[in-house]
């Protein structure tokens, strides 16, 4: 499970690289655009879209998952929320400053929350709690700033980018085909993924700015006043700065986001954010003396609130990622599913058939499923039912469970009898010889009558122990039933034979049951194929 931490640390380290350089950047990229080139920015961000998409294909080429991506409701969910996202966004700063703006955004580190504890039971820890209740209180500073007669639009404006901007990286998050790619640790997977994603929102994006901007030009009423013109489509400067911005900044930006959102989860994700404003200042500085660009100026009250929200954030980051450290084992196979009904369903009925079948011996179904005994103890007291195995563990648990439980017999361990007829009819397919040992207990019904059942169980239990000394090389042997055993070997009638006396003179010696020796006996037949038939 150490792979899965990796992935873990790696993602918190694309989503600080994202926010930190690839935001700021962003940001500092269409200011300079705007206002020096005189790009329409939000035909910019189209062309930005259309170029990263491409690019991002590009890399990915042909193959797997890109008719699953087109096909699937998170890809058209995350292209809607992501579009909603820069319409509410261009509102809201017609409304207020981009400074106050970018603070009052945070709003969407406190949905997050919310959201994951509430509806996906991702309960904070408390230093998440105190995370989130400082930012709340830089959002309040924020807030009485803002003239009377704009609070009303303004707070609906940033709640409506807010949850959008929630929903788009949750979305991000828990990507179906985005998710297999991950699974499959396919990076060209992801990038075509990813890339088919970004091909969705742009094309949507761009279609219906277009027709805003058709409508416009024949004179009518523009749903948006900042709607570009037919003119701003073909502006030179926009194609060739949206096409390079594009390529280096926007197509390392969205995949980050999504591998990043699925490591760490979308509100740890959003934590991250909180440095975007604090991001954004330092790279206007730095790049100032290229790009000509004013600094914001920032009023005192600014400045506390964009100090306490990052800080804020900071402590939510920090908080998770020492969570990891100290985070009981069973972490590292379940995760938290109430998404995916049918997989938490599946993770359950493995779980308790297994116990069922072991007679609630914990240690014994944890060892055939080959997974800590805690994991078995989280999914049973999960009152809740949203736990469900890793989907890569899942696949080696399914088969442990298929092997070792379902075709084990539940008192000796040994192959039970479905498992054994079909080897049995897969080995007469093969037309090879081979040899079945019929193993009948001499005097075994007065064990059960003399010391009990609980004896008898204890002898049939020392039979298949004494049966696997002999046969320890994974040769199928069963107890069909009572007090009969099977055994298939892959050798000809008269090598089976000479193991017969073995067999015989094995369970002949005493078996020991709380103090008392029992002694019993046992009868060998052999039928072997294909001298003595060829149907099983």
């Amino acid at each position: 499970m150490e792979n899965n931490k990796f992935r873990f640390y790696v993602g918190w380290a694309q989503a600080l690289f994202s926010v930190l350089v690839l935001w700021g950047l962003n940001n500092v990229s269409l200011g300079y655009s705007s206002q020096i080139l005189n790009t329409n920015p939000i035909v910019l961000t189209c062309v930005l879209f259309s170029a990263g998409s491409f690019t991002l294909l590009l890399i990915g080429g042909s193959g797997p998952l890109s008719l699953e991506t087109l096909r699937s409701v998170d890809t058209w969910g995350y292209g809607l929320s992501l579009l909603l996202l820069y319409i509410f966004g261009i509102l809201l700063f017609k409304e207020i400053g981009a400074t106050e703006g970018s603070f009052l955004q945070r709003v969407s580190v406190v949905l997050s929350v919310g959201f994951g504890w509430m509806i996906l039971g991702r309960k904070p820890n408390k230093s998440q709690i105190v995370g989130t209740l400082a930012i709340i209180t830089g959002l309040f500073i924020v807030a009485c700033g803002i003239a009377p007669n704009k609070v009303g639009n303004v707070f609906l404006l940033v709640f409506l980018w807010s949850l959008c901007h929630m929903t788009r990286v949750f979305i991000a998050e828990m990507h179906r085909p985005h998710t297999a790619a991950v699974e499959a640790n396919d990076p060209r997977s992801k990038c075509r993924v990813i890339g088919f994603v970004m091909f969705v929102v742009s094309m949507a994006f761009t279609s219906l700015l277009l027709i805003l901007s058709f409508i416009g030009s024949l004179g009518g009423a523009s749903l948006l006043q900042a709607a570009p013109t037919l003119q701003d489509f073909m502006y030179p400067p926009t194609i060739f700065i949206g096409i390079f911005l594009g390529i280096f900044l926007m197509a390392p930006l969205r995949y980050m986001e999504f591998a990043s959102a699925n490591a760490i989860k979308a509100e740890n994700f959003l934590a991250i954010t909180c440095f975007g404003s604090l991001s954004t200042l330092f790279w206007e500085w730095f790049t100032q003396p290229i790009t000509g660009l004013s600094l914001k100026e920032f009023s005192n009250a600014d400045l506390l609130a964009g100090i306490i929200i990052t800080a804020g954030g900071m402590v939510m980051a920090v908080s998770k990622i020492r969570e990891t450290h100290s985070q009981p084992k069973w972490k590292d196979y379940l995760r938290v599913s109430s998404q995916d009904i049918q997989l938490v369903s599946d993770t359950r009925d493995i779980i308790i058939s297994s116990m069922e079948h072991f007679k609630y011996n914990t240690k014994r179904a944890a060892s055939a499923l080959e997974i800590p005994t805690d994991v078995i103890k989280a999914i049973i007291e999960d009152k809740k039912k949203v736990l469900a195995l890793k989907p890569d563990v899942f696949s080696q648990v399914s088969r442990n469970y298929r092997i070792n439980v379902a075709g084990c017999d539940s008192l000796t361990g040994l192959t039970n009898r479905t498992q054994f007829m079909t080897a049995l009819k897969k080995k007469s397919s093969a037309k090879e010889p081979f040899s079945i040992m019929f193993i009948d207990l001499n005097r075994f019904k007065p064990v059960n009558d003399t010391y009990g059942h609980e004896a008898g169980d204890v002898v049939l239990k020392g039979v298949a122990e004494r049966l696997l000394e002999i046969f320890p090389n994974k040769t199928p042997i069963t107890r069909l039933g009572g007090d009969e055993f099977a055994i298939l070997l892959n050798q000809n009638k008269q090598t089976a034979k000479s193991h017969s006396n073995k067999i015989e003179e094995s369970l002949s010696q005493p078996f020991d049951y709380e103090g008392n020796k029992i002694i019993i006996g046992a009868s060998v037949g052999i039928a072997s194929y294909p001298e003595d038939g060829t149907d099983p």
